[in-house]
């Protein structure tokens, strides 16, 4: 079969949509254009790389490129999403060569990090790992309820675009996070899509001033049964007033629980107000990810490493990145490297060679980094 690669263009974007909803819909009623309008954006339509045969759209592979912020460095990232391949054109190789050619494009516009909402064989066999640092804190629904006092001061409300401003200043205030314009809010509230389930955005005001937000799937998760629990996907602002009012948030659904997700720049567990009977669990980044560009990245994280006080170097090379502390040297591949960086509790992670004890202890005085949790960015 004879393909050309390319950016889509406006007028292929219904074509699209039909494709993707034929791949990732035929399981349950959607839209894929309308649930994930910051990647079918028709000022995004060059980031949506597609491969074309006999005049059609066979395979895409979707990028939404936006700037992340880890603890002050801030570098471009390119989300990864909507990886689609016709019935008819799988095994040739398509797929492989759209994402050689979206990692390419992505570079070229200066990302320098890769985020996959998935982890298929296809990113494995490119170097993808699964790495990262989140907890998932589990909360009954009694007995934690805030204090009488507590809970006259504290007001729970749906969100709406009349609190764009409110949610986008709270958001901003993470010191892990992406980039979310006030466009990028309005769109993302109108769409009513949480990473892959419908949601709702619950805002909290203590004494009248605004202090946080909660945005929970509805329905809780899938698959999810009588007793699921509450899913809470992305939060912003006070976090000991989250999980002191997570009870109430937990009754609004008839969930006798709650679950949600912490960074590894959150506080500390007794600074979250956590209960000796919640379960706190360790979760990788949902997806898979890469460095694409080892330069950029260590020269955006550069902050961060002088900041530490670290003595070791790090230089990019053609086949990884290079680190030495004195007449220490180590070699590290690309997925290797990823994996240093932002570590975890998984295979990748355990798979990073072993270190010399001190040069070791100079790394992990700057590793791991946190990684933004993708909430309403997933694509």
């Amino acid at each position: 079969m004879d393909y050309t690669l390319g950016g889509c263009k406006n007028e292929e974007l219904a074509e699209l949509g039909e494709l993707c909803n034929q791949v990732f819909r035929t399981r349950r009623d959607g839209d894929m254009m309308r649930e994930y309008p910051l990647l079918f954006d028709p000022a995004n339509v060059d980031q949506l790389r597609v491969a074309r045969s006999g005049g059609r759209i066979v395979a895409h592979v979707g990028l939404c490129l936006r700037e992340v912020e880890i603890l002050g460095a801030r570098l471009l990232s390119a989300s990864v999403g909507s990886v689609a391949t016709l019935p008819e054109a799988r095994g040739k190789g398509i797929a492989s060569r759209l994402m050689e050619d979206a990692t390419r494009h992505a570079v070229e516009r200066g990302a320098s990090l890769m985020l996959i909402s998935g982890t298929r064989g296809l990113y494995r066999r490119l170097g993808y790992v699964e790495v990262g640092c989140f907890q998932a804190h589990s909360h009954r629904s009694a007995p934690r309820d805030a204090s009488a006092g507590m809970q006259s001061m504290m007001e729970w409300t749906r969100a709406g675009t009349d609190d764009i401003e409110t949610l986008k200043d709270l958001y901003d205030s993470e010191p892990v996070r992406f980039h979310r314009s006030a466009d990028d809010w309005q769109r993302l509230l109108g769409a009513g899509m949480l990473m892959n389930q419908t949601a709702e955005v619950w805002l909290l005001r203590v004494a009248g001033a605004r202090a946080a937000y909660a945005a929970v799937q509805w329905p809780m998760g899938p698959g999810a049964g009588e007793n699921a629990p509450l899913v809470v996907m992305e939060v912003a602002g006070y976090r000991p007033a989250i999980t002191a009012t997570l009870p109430f948030l937990s009754r609004q659904y008839g969930a006798e629980a709650a679950v949600w997700v912490a960074g590894l720049h959150d506080a500390a567990p007794g600074a979250l107000h956590l209960d000796p009977s919640d379960r706190t669990e360790a979760l990788p980044f949902p997806g898979t990810l890469a460095m694409i560009d080892e330069g950029r990245f260590l020269d955006c994280i550069a902050p961060l490493v002088e900041r530490s006080g670290t003595k070791v170097r790090m230089a990019a090379e053609s086949d990884g990145v290079s680190i030495t502390l004195g007449t220490q040297r180590q070699h590290l591949s690309r997925s290797e490297f990823t994996a240093l960086v932002f570590g975890g509790e998984t295979e990748d992670a355990r798979a990073v060679p072993e270190l010399e004890p001190e040069l070791r202890a100079q790394l992990q005085l700057v590793f791991p980094l946190p990684l933004p949790w993708p909430g309403f960015n997933y694509v």
